[in-house]
């Protein structure tokens, strides 16, 4: 979570936004933020008063995520949906970067998160996500 003020007229005004990854946060700093109630902050009329990172409440328990983003390409810009399975938020967003990377050579700077959340298993879309919520799956261990 950050802290943000900025001086608007004569009045200070503090806002907060939520971000799911340190790597974003430092992004957008950098970028300048927009949060959803439509102010926009720069570092030359704002300044970060403090950054707080959320912890998962249950960080042991394995959880399916969705994740809408945009990505801009040679071609242009593409909104995508994808589901990953973690334990944390911030796993997540590690996966997504290093798969985005890998599977369609999108650099750091062009993606764009809308919305994470958390989905129950049966409404999961993605095959790869399904196919491990067998409760009968067995992982064989090599002695």
């Amino acid at each position: 979570m950050v802290l943000i003020a900025k001086l608007e007229g004569s009045l200070l005004a503090l806002f907060h936004a939520r971000f799911a990854s340190k790597q974003l946060l430092i992004m957008r700093i950098g970028r300048g933020l927009k949060l959803q109630c439509g102010h926009q902050f720069h570092l030359c009329n704002s300044q970060v008063i403090a950054i707080n990172e959320i912890f998962e409440k249950n960080p042991t328990k394995i959880k399916n995520y969705g994740i809408w983003l945009r990505y801009q390409s040679r071609t242009g810009y593409h909104n995508m949906y994808k589901e990953y399975r973690d334990t944390t938020l911030n796993g997540v967003v590690e996966q997504m970067y290093i798969e985005m990377a890998s599977r369609y050579r999108v650099q750091f700077p062009c993606i764009q998160i809308f919305k994470t959340t958390t989905i129950p298993a049966k409404l999961c879309k993605r095959d790869s996500t399904k196919q491990l919520h067998n409760s009968k799956i067995h992982w064989w261990s090599r002695r």
